[in-house]
């Protein structure tokens, strides 16, 4: 765990005790709080996925892949440069589906705070008349 942030060694350690892992190589300082964590997890919003639902941001596979990733790129505040077509890059990417999605996978679960709040953007709010 040398070298993670707080936050991913927190999400490390509570993903290892929900699904059963073996506990005993995590630090003891950061097991203190286990309970507390798991309390507060639970009721967070996963806003990556909110948002990616929201901008219909969900496959993977040939253009539909690539224009998913670049969505993505522009959601996360990267619209300098438009993606560049006919590389041998868009090539690969193409044809294997499995590195898009790979990508979208490390994205979420490597996103900053200043990343978070800029796909929070894209999260509808909850209409409390729809409840009803």
């Amino acid at each position: 765990m040398v070298g993670m942030k707080n936050s991913q060694r927190a999400i490390t350690v509570l993903t290892v005790h929900r699904i059963g892992g073996d506990m005993t190589n995590i630090p003891p300082e950061f097991l203190d709080n286990l309970s507390e964590m798991e309390d507060t997890q639970d009721f967070e919003p996963d806003v990556f996925d909110a948002a990616m639902e929201a901008e219909d941001v969900t496959r993977f596979e040939g253009e539909h892949g690539l224009d998913s990733l670049n969505k993505l790129a522009s959601m996360l505040g990267y619209n300098q440069e438009p993606f560049y077509r006919g590389s041998p890059l868009e090539n690969m990417l193409r044809d294997n589906s499995g590195m898009i999605e790979a990508m979208f996978t490390w994205v979420r679960e490597n996103l900053s705070q200043d990343q978070i709040e800029l796909l929070e953007a894209y999260v509808p709010e909850d209409d409390p008349d729809e409840d009803g």
